[in-house]
């Protein structure tokens, strides 16, 4: 299985939300809309989705993370593999974009 890895964009937010209920996470497609902008617009934030056969298969969102008592880090908010494609390795694939 061939997965392509590339930056989230608005129009991934229909497969973001479907993708996030499947997980328990009712959010509306324009409340993800809002959330990919933001994350989009944010130098703290990144966030990648896993294609394959031209189908978002997953997704993961990473932001600096500053504390008092540590150096800064990243911190993964979220990270869904759709359940058909898990156990797979596509989030290994996620997590090691999200480091590089």
């Amino acid at each position: 299985m061939e997965i392509l890895i590339r930056k989230i964009s608005i129009e991934d937010a229909e497969s973001i939300a479907i993708l996030s209920a499947q997980l328990g996470y009712d959010i509306s497609l324009p409340e993800t809309i809002f959330n990919i902008k933001e994350v989009m617009g944010s130098m703290d934030n990144c966030a990648f989705v896993a294609i394959t056969e031209g189908r978002v298969i997953g997704w993961i969102h990473a932001f600096k993370s500053i504390r008092l008592e540590t150096k800064p880090f990243i911190e993964i908010g979220g990270l869904v593999v759709h359940e058909n494609y898990r156990g797979k390795g596509v989030g290994r694939v996620l997590v090691d974009m999200v480091k590089e």
